[in-house]
């Protein structure tokens, strides 16, 4: 059912958007399809299971994803959406959303210390970003990031 729904709407708004914005369109009717299904299957969840959401991190989340694709839109338009410039695109985005994520304090002291159980070599990841934190020119940013979530 909720698969079906996204489908629609993945459908409808490729419709409407397509013509206007051509393949941007089609990945924008994709995205709203992806978004109308998280929708859809929370609604449909919560039916058979208390289904809990942090509001607050989620904003927090959405707004870091905001600004990062704005500044990477900015500089893709900046640069002449150049291909060969892809890495360079999506290095900037994952720094710009950790930066935006740190600033906005979305992840908590236990969210650091389930990725760091979780991820490959997770001590070893933090210690490295602890070491980055002391000697980058953003340091202040970084190092609460970082040492904060010790």
């Amino acid at each position: 059912m909720a698969v079906l729904l996204a489908s629609l709407v993945e459908f409808v708004a490729c419709l409407l958007l397509v013509p206007l914005f051509g393949v941007v369109g089609a990945a924008l009717g994709k995205a709203l399809m992806y978004v109308a299904m998280l929708g859809l299957l929370a609604v449909l969840s919560s039916r058979f299971m208390d289904v809990s959401v942090d509001r607050e991190a989620l904003v927090k989340s959405v707004a870091a994803s905001v600004i990062m694709a704005l500044a990477v839109f900015y500089t893709a338009w900046l640069t002449g959406y150049r291909l060969l410039l892809l890495p360079l695109y999506v290095v900037l985005g994952a720094l710009i959303y950790f930066v935006a994520v740190g600033l906005l304090r979305a992840l908590t002291p236990a969210d650091a210390r389930f990725f760091r159980k979780v991820l490959p070599r997770g001590p070893q990841v933090f210690e490295w970003l602890s070491r980055v934190a002391r000697r980058s020119l953003a340091r202040r940013i970084l190092y609460w990031v970082v040492e904060d979530w010790r």
